[in-house]
């Protein structure tokens, strides 16, 4: 009987229940998914590895994706500046004296000197100290809204202004720096199919390297400085012009992008030009944009918690303090006097509502954009260390900071609407409370605070005797609109 011998290493054919019909995932990305980091060089070709077409789809979906930042940064630039404005509410009413106190630090429990020297009291006086409040019903009840401000005025008045009112400006012009040589590099790479040869190369990556670190940086600061003025009442000091900021900055990158000049650095990463994978120095600058997405991740969304955790904490305390306030007056409460308590309550919790849903676009936003780019900087770094390029992790890293511009852009426009609500609202009970406070006379004594959340029961009365100044007003009534201040 002739034998015959079973070859063990030959494939078996599927469905015999002793050998998968498919390829082991493990035994896939060890032998045909990583790209070796060899491959890539400048001048190189961008077809690379056993999965071309994955890289090509990233390289089309990325450049639309830089394109649309490009746009929505273009329109928050133009709408900050007051070229257009997306409703007819867009340009707020005249405040009354009431709306100094809705999102001050006084209605959250503390008080400073003004910031802002634009917003002011409408006071007959034009003072910017509170005195005992008369009412002028040509202010007050004022039947027409305020014309927009030109370019120049605009201007004057983000420089006057709050830093927060000036956010977003710096991160728009910062998206278009980012945005604009990565939609023209991934433009590049697709006509040519090669990395650009070394002197462009060094060109983009330079580009690209200095404005993702300056956007991370500033996305993260922006929180912080917000979280340190709303909950621990302390501004950081930037100088005029915010130039200890800019110095700052430019300090830190101009030195890293020399370091990485002298030392090679910079190259093709597989995607884009940034940091050559095959060189110390380039694994450094790979760790260092991890780094980057992972503070701008967690300090917004600890930043932007704790406010809204503040905000609540306020809104509470004005519904304590209006429930735990006597049903009457010493003298006989008129229906106006009601009307208008009422009024001003229902605004200022409307504006902390205000507060909140901004800061859930602002935090949803953040991370949908630095979530994916933290975990494809460190992803990418831990890769390139192994000698290898992974195309997912390598696409969220690329993806994720090329469309930050169209998705902080959607969160403007979002809080935008919200103030424009707000406005309406704002609008509708100024000519309940402009009613009410002829001859009204002061409905609380003293300076009373509430333990716990010092809120002061003058922030509740249509009519109060205050000796102190107007107290810090944290959002503006400016077209730069209250929620761009976190942003």
């Amino acid at each position: 009987m002739t034998g015959f011998v079973v070859d063990s290493t030959a494939p078996l054919p599927p469905g015999n229940g002793t050998a998968p019909p498919f390829i082991p995932i493990p035994n896939l990305l060890d032998a045909a998914w990583f790209i070796p980091t060899t491959q890539i060089h400048m001048g190189g070709p961008i077809r690379i590895g056993n999965y071309p077409d994955v890289l090509i789809t990233v390289h089309w979906i990325s450049m639309l994706n830089a394109c649309a930042s490009v746009v929505a940064s273009i329109l928050v630039i133009a709408h900050c500046f007051g070229i257009f404005k997306c409703s007819d509410n867009d340009v707020p009413p005249p405040p009354t004296p009431f709306d100094q106190y809705a999102l001050s630090d006084q209605s959250l429990g503390r008080g400073g000197p003004s910031s802002n020297p634009d917003v002011k009291p409408h006071y007959p006086s034009g003072s910017g100290t509170v005195g005992s409040i008369r009412h002028d019903a040509a202010v007050a009840t004022c039947p027409t809204r305020p014309k927009r401000r030109s370019c120049m005025d605009t201007t004057h008045m983000l420089l006057r202004g709050d830093f927060a009112a000036r956010f977003p400006v710096y991160i728009a012009v910062c998206e278009i720096v980012f945005a604009l040589p990565h939609a023209f590099e991934h433009a590049l790479l697709l006509t040519t199919g090669r990395f650009p040869e070394h002197d462009k190369c060094l060109a983009f990556a330079s580009v690209l390297c200095v404005s993702y670190g300056v956007q991370q940086l500033m996305y993260g600061f922006l929180a912080l400085y917000t979280y340190l003025k709303v909950v621990r009442n302390y501004t950081i000091p930037l100088g005029t012009g915010d130039w200890r900021l800019f110095s700052t900055v430019s300090v830190a990158f101009g030195s890293l992008w020399l370091f990485e000049i002298v030392t090679k650095g910079l190259g093709p990463t597989g995607y884009i030009c940034s940091h050559d994978l095959q060189k110390p120095t380039g694994l450094m600058l790979a760790y260092i944009g991890g780094f980057m997405s992972t503070f701008n991740t967690l300090a917004s969304s600890y930043s932007y918690t704790m406010i809204a955790r503040e905000v609540v904490g306020a809104m509470r305390m004005f519904a304590s303090v209006r429930a735990a306030r006597p049903a009457d007056y010493p003298h006989v409460r008129s229906l106006e006097r009601a009307m208008a308590d009422t009024a001003v309550h229902d605004t200022v919790l409307t504006e902390h509502q205000l507060i909140l849903k901004s800061l859930s676009n602002l935090l949803a936003a953040s991370m949908l954009s630095s979530t994916p780019g933290a975990i494809g900087g460190w992803a990418t770094a831990i890769f390139a260390t192994c000698g290898v390029v992974e195309p997912i992790t390598g696409a969220l890293y690329v993806l994720a900071p090329g469309g930050s511009g169209w998705v902080n852009g959607l969160a403007y426009f979002a809080n935008m609407r919200l103030k424009a609500r707000v406005a309406e609202v704002r609008a509708g009970s100024s000519a309940t409370r402009s009613t009410s406070m002829h001859g009204a006379v002061p409905a609380v004594h003293g300076r009373g605070s509430i333990p716990g959340g010092g809120v002061h029961p003058a922030a509740f009365s249509p009519s109060v005797v205050a000796s102190e100044p107007a107290k810090q007003v944290w959002v503006p009534q400016e077209p730069v609109s209250a929620t761009n201040r976190l942003q």
